[in-house]
């Protein structure tokens, strides 16, 4: 039964999973593999929310997390499945378990760019401030290196820090100066994002004036 569980929610089986969790399949079912995901990841996996629904109703543990740390609403912002983050955030999930190198469900969301997840993480309690293992980086560096600029707008009405800084002491102005994303330059500055931090590879102002970029950074 719960092998037949963890296919259905990876197939997004609704009739299924509620067949089977009536027929005693256990909700916490995990895989036997290296992975070790749960039915509840496959599901968020497969953005099959009313799966998600099904399994929570039925006390599957919101926060359980596979071998690499990851629980489901980790995978659901990983993967961009609005519908599911909400179902978890309801059944009280977690938004502060990272996953292995300290990524966090926020950081996910910020790396897809999807401002709907961005938006429910914040709401439901997600730390803004939030910093990977290996760069120090929050997830306003994670969006602006990534170059999605809802996502950078949402975070920043948060009340994210404009003036964080990763392990290399790089700011998220610098992070967005540094790949080119010229049009996070004028909201970061709007919103009073320092311009002149050093770092190793110079400034934002400087990053931006070695691709020419010289006018989007005089705001």
């Amino acid at each position: 039964l719960d092998e037949g569980l963890m296919i259905g929610c990876h197939a997004g089986s609704t009739a299924c999973v509620a067949l089977l969790l009536r027929s005693g399949a256990m909700p916490s079912a995990a895989s036997t593999d290296e992975d070790g995901a749960s039915a509840l990841h496959m599901a968020c996996q497969s953005d099959a929310a009313e799966c998600v629904r099904l399994l929570l109703e039925s006390h599957a543990s919101p926060d359980v997390t596979n071998e690499g740390g990851a629980t489901p609403l980790f995978v659901a912002a990983f993967n961009g499945s609005l519908e599911c983050i909400e179902r978890l955030l309801t059944a009280r999930a977690s938004p502060h378990i990272a996953y292995d190198g300290g990524m966090s469900p926020l950081h996910a969301a910020c790396q897809l760019g999807r401002e709907e997840c961005v938006a429910a993480l914040i709401e439901g309690g997600a730390d803004l401030e939030a910093t990977d293992d290996e760069e120090r980086a929050t997830p306003l560096h994670t969006a602006c290196e990534a170059g999605h600029e809802d996502a950078v707008a949402t975070l920043i009405r948060a009340g994210a820090q404009l003036n964080a800084l990763t392990a290399d002491g790089s700011t998220p102005l610098f992070a967005a100066a540094f790949n080119e994303h010229t049009a996070l330059l004028e909201p970061l500055l709007l919103a009073r994002a320092a311009v002149d931090t050093l770092t190793a590879g110079g400034t934002a102002l400087t990053i931006s004036a070695s691709y020419g970029n010289v006018r989007s950074i005089q705001a």
